[in-house]
């Protein structure tokens, strides 16, 4: 493919007796796509080929590296630079924008049929459709490439309206995996209107909503023509004219972008996958740093990791799991679990044991063979039905496990271990955080924690198990504190995984030891 030809091409073409009329129809990113095109496939390719070669562009799209792509993106960026012009230089101030109507170009019936000249001054077939307005929706969480091309090609589409149902944070919290990294939707509204807006001045009206349903505005607004979609949204579209119709409004025509946006597999093998998808790039989160390494307040002489979560979450396996990376990784690490320092924290006879007995009563104690200790069944169902309480048993509890957990550190540090892995479910409630160089949080969804803890107690109910969840805060809250996220909820590989990332970028980026 000669570049400089198919530039200097395009760039002539504006000034032939049909240039005005062409660029009316196409634009001159357009024509210059054409030229590029037309070169490829007249030169090097038969159709089928360049078809293929640029759906590969475009499936590769969304890579961490843009593969292809981005490579493809590269050639023209060097071009640009040594033969650049006034015809050329907004062209990479709207790659985005000419790719998706390249792609469509590419993959239209119309370019398919198409008998293709050399010469430049023919008129060319209008490729895209239009209409007065046009519709999509979705969740539109960390705005990436398959956003903008989804977006992109609805402003070619729409001559004067555009209308984006966006989710809204209950149907995200419901309905979507890892909704704790999905940005509230009024933030989401706003980066989709904003986009629309700098791609396309032009369009008379915008219209970017909340909605909790598989319809939003789709079924308000009536001067509707054209329903976008993208590969997995397809029956959506398909249900949201269907509704139309049940309404009396008009029919709508469904235009579709083959590309994945938000597709939440379970599966372990999709889940390591590159794919262009808002889901994945959540999970790739996972075990990812969020937050820079904190500087405890205490002179510390080990590397400590506070592992926290809600109830059920994982923490236990993901700390063992750390241990052993570590070990993998030629690290001594050893492991404290808090909620065991709390039961030594109030042993019979000692003063914690008194103060929680005098708070709670003695129907908390239970006697085995002579012995007594708190029946942590029975002062639990206490702590979680009445927050206050739960509160007056943390004053009495926290400050005895705090002074255990720094002289068990101390411990560890005169063993000549080098990291320490802090259990502690109510670490940044008990603001233990100041111990701790590393914070990592589990999350798993709520419909799972019950599961989890119905099933390992029996005598809890699903409301019960509930109640508890949600007396602790939350895991949006808790990420907020954390440098580091993971997730329990898929194949224990997945959860190897992220600890094996996480480990790696620890003692890549830092050099502790």
């Amino acid at each position: 493919m000669n570049l400089r030809i198919c530039f200097t091409r395009a760039s002539k073409l504006r000034h032939t007796a049909n240039s005005e009329k062409i660029l009316k129809t196409f634009g001159r990113n357009d024509v210059l796509t054409f030229m590029i095109c037309h070169d490829l496939i007249r030169k090097e390719h038969s159709i089928a080929d360049a078809q293929k070669l640029m759906f590969d562009f475009y499936m590769f799209a969304g890579k961490s590296s843009f593969g292809r792509y981005r490579f493809f993106l590269d050639e023209f960026d060097s071009f640009l630079c040594k033969y650049g012009s006034s015809f050329e230089e907004t062209l990479f101030d709207k790659k985005d924008e000419y790719f998706a109507k390249f792609t469509h170009l590419i993959n239209s019936s119309s370019f398919k049929e198409l008998e293709l000249s050399a010469n430049p001054n023919e008129n060319f077939p209008k490729i895209l459709n239009e209409y007065h307005g046009v519709v999509l929706g979705g969740t539109f969480d960390n705005m990436h490439a398959g956003h903008e091309l989804l977006l992109t090609l609805s402003t070619y589409l729409a001559k004067n309206k555009i209308v984006v149902g966006v989710t809204d944070d209950d149907y995200v919290s419901k309905r979507k995996q890892l909704p704790e990294f999905i940005d509230p939707a009024a933030s989401r509204v706003i980066q989709v209107k904003q986009y629309i807006q700098s791609i396309k001045p032009s369009v008379n009206e915008v219209i970017v909503e909340e909605m909790n349903d598989g319809y939003g505005p789709s079924i308000r607004e009536k001067d509707l023509n054209a329903i976008v979609v993208s590969t997995e949204t397809v029956k959506g579209g398909e249900a949201v004219i269907k509704k139309r119709l049940e309404l009396g409004l008009c029919r709508l025509d469904i235009e579709k972008i083959d590309i994945i946006i938000d597709s939440d597999s379970d599966d372990s093998k999709s889940w390591l996958e590159d794919k262009l998808s808002s889901s994945n790039r959540r999970k790739g989160m996972l075990g990812r740093r969020l937050s820079p390494a904190k500087e405890p307040a205490t002179d510390s002489k080990v590397y400590v990791i506070g592992v926290t979560g809600g109830i059920a979450s994982g923490k236990s396996a993901l700390s063992k799991k750390l241990v052993k990376v570590m070990s993998e990784r030629g690290q001594r690490a050893d492991y404290i679990d808090c909620d065991q320092l709390g039961h030594e924290a109030y042993k019979a006879g000692s003063d914690c044991f008194n103060k929680v007995v005098n708070r709670f009563g003695r129907d908390i104690v239970k006697v085995d063979n002579g012995i007594e200790s708190i029946d942590r069944a029975v002062l639990g169902a206490k702590v979680f039905e009445d927050r206050q309480s739960l509160h007056s048993l943390n004053e009495i509890v926290w400050p005895e496990i705090r002074k255990a957990l720094k002289s068990e550190m101390a411990e560890r540090a005169s063993q000549n271990v080098k990291f320490v892995i802090v259990e502690a479910a109510l670490l940044i409630e008990a603001q233990w955080t100041d111990l701790c160089h590393e914070i990592f949080t589990c999350i798993i969804p709520n419909s799972m924690a019950i599961e989890r803890v119905t099933t390992r107690n029996t005598m809890l109910s699903a409301d019960q198990a509930k109640q508890r969840i949600e007396s602790q805060i939350t895991n949006k809250e808790r990420l907020s504190q954390s440098t580091f996220a993971f997730s329990t909820q898929w194949d224990h590989s997945i959860t190897f995984y992220q600890v094996e990332k996480a480990v790696d970028s620890i003692l890549s980026d830092y050099k502790i030891f």
